[in-house]
């Protein structure tokens, strides 16, 4: 899903973020965070191991 969010500058916000993979075995996936500030695409890893 993505969450359009305007903040004004200097603004704080946090992001909570559950990954539960429905398939066996470890997997990944990633968060992917764009703004307007220098050096904008911030990408974080996931990983989880599903039951």
């Amino acid at each position: 899903m993505v969450w359009p969010i305007t903040l004004l500058a200097g603004a704080k916000c946090t992001i909570s973020v559950f990954f539960d993979p429905t398939l066996q075995g470890i997997l990944a996936g990633s968060l992917s965070i764009q703004d307007d500030g220098i050096n904008g695409q911030h990408t974080v890893s996931l990983t989880g191991t599903g039951q």
